[in-house]
């Protein structure tokens, strides 16, 4: 489907929502429609004098890094990311989740195309923030993050964006890989499985990058980096399963307000006890704002399933394209058969 039919398919479902979704799709639909507007085809800024040096690299490391993704993970690049749009800001996106005060199973919210997820986006912060409050208002715990880029899981071609072209030559590559990969495998209504398994499948295609370009150094820094995320990931983790035991009780409501507190008082203790030693900065800023459910499960979504599909690719000699199709077959079961597989995977005592 064309990009015009695509964008004409968008504009006509504005009227077939809901009038209380009208504004939210108005919003959703106008800046989507803005970014497709505002592009720039990299090759015509590579030959822009008034690009810079710094850019330009960047730019050629677009195209090097999206035909390793074709080539060796066998992701599909298609058109995606061959353009550019700078739009004046620091993040895309700002992401909604919430979740109720004594749980870890975030708030659903359905879409057309993308189906259910477990956070809804704005690309202004003033609609995010306004949307964040009423929630709040009825008593879930809300967070709300700023996002550098995401995926139209293919239908639209994808552009290169400011807020996220000035990362590291490993990170830029680490994030196409991880958005690119969203194009294989997007199950309706899992969160955690789809960014799983793209997170996968960007660790792994950087080690491969780092290694194909003989970047021993980036690799050891890329080896020290993912440590210290391990070690944040571990204690965020560690955190979560505490919680679900909590919630798990039937204690009155200030009994576990106070406990689930306490427990998370006890992750800023642990964190700031592990990371005293480290050479950077490292998760600071995630700690310097409340910690609450709906921030706990930003990060659950992202590494629940990691270990799992780290093994499964293992499993099939990092043949990308068989990866895939198991990944695919995982998708496809049922929610609770499924997640009994991944589990198993890890765990091989566990009934699968």
């Amino acid at each position: 489907m064309s990009a015009f039919f695509r964008c004409f398919f968008l504009l006509s479902l504005l009227f077939h929502v809901a009038c209380s979704e009208m504004a939210y799709y108005q919003q959703a639909t106008a800046g989507q429609l803005s970014l497709l507007a505002s592009r720039t085809p990299i090759e015509e800024m590579l030959n822009r004098e008034s690009t810079s040096a710094a850019l330009k690299a960047k730019f050629k490391l677009v195209l090097a890094a999206r035909k390793f993704a074709a080539t060796v993970l066998s992701l599909p690049a298609g058109e995606a990311y061959l353009d550019y749009v700078d739009i004046k800001q620091p993040y895309v996106i700002w992401n909604v989740t919430a979740a109720d005060e004594f749980s870890l199973e975030g708030k659903t919210w359905c879409y057309p195309f993308v189906g259910c997820q477990s956070y809804r986006g704005y690309f202004a912060q003033s609609d995010a923030r306004k949307f964040a409050k009423a929630l709040s208002g009825q008593g879930l715990d809300v967070y709300v993050s700023g996002v550098t880029a995401y995926s139209t899981l293919g239908w639209f071609d994808d552009p290169i964006l400011n807020t996220f072209i000035n990362r590291s030559d490993p990170g830029l590559a680490a994030l196409l890989f991880h958005e690119l990969a969203h194009r294989v495998v997007y199950i309706d209504g899992d969160t955690a499985f789809n960014e799983s398994f793209a997170t996968t499948v960007e660790l792994a295609g950087l080690r491969l990058w780092l290694e194909k370009h003989n970047l021993a150094d980036q690799f050891a820094i890329m080896k020290q980096r993912k440590h210290y995320h391990q070690v944040f990931t571990r204690l965020v983790l560690e955190t979560n399963a505490r919680l679900k035991k909590l919630y798990a009780t039937s204690l009155d409501r200030q009994t576990m307000l106070n406990r689930k507190q306490a427990i998370i008082e006890q992750l800023r203790q642990k964190y700031a006890a592990i990371s005293k030693s480290w050479p950077f900065r490292g998760y600071n800023h995630w700690f310097e704002s409340e910690i609450n459910n709906a921030k706990l499960i930003t990060v659950a979504n992202y590494h629940d399933y990691v270990p799992a599909f780290t093994r499964l690719l293992q499993q099939h000699n990092y043949d990308f394209p068989q990866f895939y199709k198991e990944v695919e077959r995982l998708g496809a079961l049922p929610p609770d058969q499924r997640k009994k597989q991944l589990e198993a995977l890890v765990n091989p005592s566990a009934p699968g």
